[in-house]
């Protein structure tokens, strides 16, 4: 028998379940109520009906804990919400590899908005095109003779062109007196159409912008898995005069003027599953000594491939390699990117009325209307960046396996002002002694069945 769709996807959820009840920080100090807890999130295999939705809700949460009425600038500041839909689900094979190219869709289209904001410009026209055949001959259809058989379809042809429209028993009688088997009007094209009237109106508008995306940081992301498997990632960013002069500084390789609230980096790094699949993109925050610090977060997966130890462990180490390599490709962006954008959409309305006839034994002549709408829209956007990777660490890389068998490595790399000067320091032989660290409590972070959510780290005053 056929499995149905919840008995193929229950045991999916029920991992990521488990995934969670493993990986969240304990609520209580009550082992039963904890097992309790766990037992009920391992038997709601359909916690999230769709992840548009659950990630919508999401990005509503994050704007309000802000303070924030709507996306768009306030006090000086632009911040931008953006989702995308994995292409494959979470129980395709290639699921690690969508999951990474759906984040970078997003931020792309976070870049898209502000670089908008700041330096779009929009061009638009109307065009309106008419057609009406309102002649005596308006309805009269030509026939075309078909290469191979010209003598019968010269019969048919004379035959139909004195009446278009000879149904049935009466147009077999004719067929047969000019020779013509009825069969062989069949050769003829199937359908001839003709335009009696036709109107399109069409408005385009076209949208253009280029200008840095440097600055442009995400403050929090989520990736959400639904019970059907598709997942989706949510971003929302921030750009603003404080973080477009860090950029500065850091691809400057300098020491910034801007400072702020100091903490221990290590509170950075994710503390479990939920944490390393949903923490994705550049965090703007502050070292502990009060400088600020770029850390970028990224995960790469892999499929093992049987029992073939070299092959696996080549494919582990470039998925390691993968990460880190798109953690300083999100620094570069960050520090130095620049866009150029291209959008345009058509929006109209086109109505043809139309009188047609099949070329078979019993056609008859119809009129029909069509009416459409036109809605066609074309995207461009192309961003490059460079970036020195001097000051650029490893903050902690995690590997991690999630139900469907992709195995996960997340990456959270850093720059900071200090690494640059450390290594500075080594290039040049030299030493300095460390300044002492500042401590910075933890987060606490939750747990629900599908959800994947980075930590918040920063408020308003950090941008």
């Amino acid at each position: 028998m056929k499995p149905d769709k919840f008995s193929v996807l229950a045991p999916l959820a029920l991992g990521i379940a488990a995934i969670f009840a493993f990986g969240a920080q304990p609520a209580a100090a009550d082992p039963a109520v904890d097992e309790a807890a766990e037992q009920t999130a391992l038997s709601d295999p359909n916690a999230i009906d769709c992840s548009l939705d659950s990630v919508d809700e999401w990005q509503e949460k994050v704007r309000e804990s802000f303070g924030l009425g709507d996306w768009g600038e306030h006090g000086g500041k632009i911040f931008a919400f953006a989702m995308k839909t994995a292409a494959y689900p979470a129980t395709d094979p290639q699921f690690g590899n969508a999951l990474s190219a759906a984040f970078e869709l997003a931020m792309q289209d976070i870049q898209q908005q502000v670089t908008m904001i700041r330096s779009g410009r929009v061009a638009t026209e109307k065009a309106y095109e008419f057609f009406s055949d309102d002649s005596s001959a308006a309805r009269e259809i030509p026939l075309e003779i078909p290469a191979a058989d010209r003598s019968i379809a010269a019969k048919a042809q004379a035959l139909l062109d004195k009446s278009l429209d000879v149904a049935g028993a009466k147009l077999d009688k004719e067929l047969q007196r000019l020779g013509v088997a009825p069969g062989e009007v069949e050769k003829l094209p199937a359908k001839k159409k003709k335009t009696l009237f036709k109107e399109l109106f069409v408005k385009e508008m076209v949208k253009n912008a280029a200008g840095d995306i440097a600055g442009i940081v995400p403050v929090q992301s989520t990736v959400v898995i639904d019970k059907d498997g598709n997942a989706t990632v949510g971003v929302v960013a921030v750009f603003s005069p404080k973080t477009v002069q860090v950029a500065k500084d850091v691809a400057a390789q300098r020491q910034s003027i801007v400072t702020g609230k100091g903490r221990d980096l290590a509170t950075m790094v994710p503390k479990n599953v939920s944490e390393n699949l949903g923490t994705l993109g550049t965090r703007l925050v502050y070292d502990e000594n009060g400088e600020p610090a770029l850390v970028s977060y990224a995960v790469a997966a892999y499929i093992p491939d049987g029992d073939d130890a070299y092959i696996n462990s080549t494919r582990k180490n470039s998925a390691r390699q993968k990460a880190i390599d798109l953690a300083d490709a999100q620094l570069a962006e960050s520090v130095s990117g620049q866009m150029s954008v291209r959008n345009s959409r058509q929006t109209g309305q086109s109505v043809e009325k139309i009188v047609e006839r099949e070329m078979t034994a019993n056609s008859l002549s119809t009129e029909r209307v069509v009416k459409d709408m036109v809605e066609t829209v074309s995207t461009y956007a192309k961003s490059q960046a460079g970036m020195r990777l001097q000051g650029v660490s490893t903050l902690n890389t995690k590997f991690f396996k999630i139900p469907s068998g992709q195995q996960f490595y997340a990456v959270a790399r850093v720059w900071k002002f200090s690494t640059l000067k450390a290594v500075d320091a080594i290039n040049k032989g030299a030493y300095e002694p460390p300044r002492p660290k500042a401590a910075d409590p933890a987060a606490a972070s939750g747990a629900t069945p599908g959800r994947f959510e980075s930590v918040r780290h920063n408020t308003l005053e950090d941008f």
